[in-house]
């Protein structure tokens, strides 16, 4: 069975240039929903790891997850990662199709239905100080294959790599309760990808108001770009 196709080999040395060069949490949501779609298209990425005395726990979706399912993530992070490992440990260490209803009912319980269907699942073992990272794609257009299988194997190094390099970052609780109610609907639907004409229909407001609250925002977030402000309500985290 053939698994590169010559556009695969065209691409591939640009998605890997690109991995490589990742310092940012928005490079890296921007290279998971970009480049990396040609190889493992999904919707959710989850990324977990977990060492000796820590652990970290990030979401990359492009879709609107329920309303605390990020933080739930986080939080059940240290538990969601030792259950994967186990069930990437017994399907012998390799990449393998996962079903979070029957394999993993934590995930549906932080994430909800939107985690129906199968997943593909990967895993590695660092160094004793490193700990084991674990990754979790979500929303498959169909079950994962053994060219998703082959891609999860070549690209592991560079996801644990790229996540190893994000540094400690996010929206903290502090910052986001100091966002007015109008301000959170606003960001919303950002996450959303609506535009700010489509929030000001839906909210009632004109697209200069809401384009007043879009720069408030980017100012409160310290952020340059709605990008950027879209990921910071994903990679929240508790201080």
């Amino acid at each position: 069975m053939m698994l590169l196709t010559d556009l695969d080999r065209e691409r591939l040395p640009l998605v890997l240039d690109e991995a490589i060069r990742i310092r940012r949490s928005h490079q890296f949501y921007l290279w998971a929903q970009g480049g990396l779609q040609s190889f493992l298209p999904h919707e959710t990425l989850i990324c977990l790891s977990r060492w000796p005395g820590g652990g970290r726990a990030e979401v990359f979706s492009r879709l609107p997850l329920p309303g605390g399912a990020e933080e739930g993530v986080r939080e059940a992070g240290e538990a969601l990662c030792l259950a994967l490992s186990r069930h990437w440990s017994a399907h012998d260490r390799l990449p393998c199709c996962i079903d979070p209803t029957t394999d993993c009912p934590l995930m549906v319980t932080v994430l909800g239905s939107k985690v129906g269907g199968p997943g593909l699942l990967h895993a590695c073992d660092l160094s004793a100080e490193s700990g084991t990272s674990v990754f979790v794609f979500l929303g498959l257009a169909g079950t994962p294959g053994e060219r998703e299988r082959y891609f999860a194997r070549l690209l592991l190094p560079y996801l644990a790599n790229a996540l190893a390099s994000l540094p400690p970052s996010g929206l903290s609780k502090t910052l986001e309760s100091d966002l007015s109610p109008r301000q959170r609907q606003v960001l919303a639907g950002i996450r959303c990808g609506l535009s700010n004409r489509e929030i000001a229909a839906e909210l009632g407001l004109s697209p200069q108001t809401v384009k007043n609250h879009v720069q408030q925002l980017l100012d409160k977030l310290k952020v340059s770009n709605r990008t950027e402000a879209a990921l910071c309500s994903v990679i929240t985290r508790p201080e």
